[in-house]
């Protein structure tokens, strides 16, 4: 029995019959090639979104999951169980009150003297280019490295400390060196008090408190302290011990490179 075939030119199909007799026409009309090159590109792109949609879904597998209140959606160089709530209760801490080098100690010691940490690898989470170690070492590379990044918290708590150490030196009266120097601290004062209007604003904490002033005689100096109520928190101690121990990283970098 002959092949049948579809009406219409013999150009337009091609027929290939072995020796045995059997039949074996193809046919492979042109219009069904235009088809399957558009059915081709249509698979190629459907397969770049697949992989595309497995690559991120990798990365935000791989990411810190965070739980809780603190959700960040991104990658972060910042360690999980900082963003675990704990539960602090606010009360008053005589190391932060008052007027002392013992008091500037300890301020200065919540962000570890500084408020930056050293990230290994930036490009790894994104990040912009940061800025240069925020302190002396006997082996910085030439040029430096802009690898040290600031957390907002910390940043934040840097801001308060410069804004409480101005007021004291204003308050007892003590003049800066030179004109420059009290230039820069005002400038820096004025980006605190901008910076932390905003941080505060942005909402971290959205306890409500009652009343609990501060007595003065007949009246009293403010009628919410907030001290005596309970928030969630990140671990602010992790967080510390974060940075403290990115220093360390970065300090045996360079020791190693110099020793080595």
């Amino acid at each position: 029995m002959w092949p049948l075939k579809p009406r219409g030119s013999d150009s337009k199909y091609r027929e290939i019959n072995n020796n045995d007799g059997e039949d074996t026409a193809l046919p492979v009309p042109e219009d069904h090639r235009h088809w399957n090159l558009l059915l081709y590109i249509v698979i190629s792109i459907l397969a770049t979104g697949w992989t595309t949609t497995a690559v991120l879904y990798w990365k935000s597998y791989t990411a810190p999951k965070i739980s809780g209140k603190f959700p960040l959606g991104t990658f972060t160089p910042i360690p999980e169980d900082v963003f675990k709530p704990v539960r602090r209760v606010f009360q008053p801490d005589e190391r932060y009150i008052g007027n002392s080098k013992e008091v500037d100690h300890h301020w200065d010691d919540l962000v570890a003297g500084h408020d930056a940490v050293w990230i290994e690898d930036p490009d790894k989470w994104g990040l912009p280019e940061g800025i240069v170690a925020p302190f002396d070492h006997p082996h910085e590379t030439d040029p430096p490295q802009h690898d040290f990044y600031v957390i907002s918290i910390l940043h934040q708590l840097h801001c308060l400390n410069m804004v409480r150490f101005q007021f004291w030196q204003a308050r007892d009266g003590v003049d800066l060196d030179t004109e420059h120097d009290a230039v820069k601290w005002n400038l820096h004062v004025l980006h605190c008090f901008e910076y932390l209007r905003q941080a505060i604003s942005c909402g971290g904490d959205l306890i409500i408190e009652g009343s609990s002033p501060i007595k003065v005689g007949k009246g009293h100096a403010t009628s919410v302290t907030g001290w005596g109520v309970e928030h969630d928190c990140i671990d602010f101690e992790l967080l510390r011990q974060f940075q403290i121990e990115q220093e360390r990283k970065f300090n045996l970098t360079w020791q190693h490179d110099f020793l080595g």
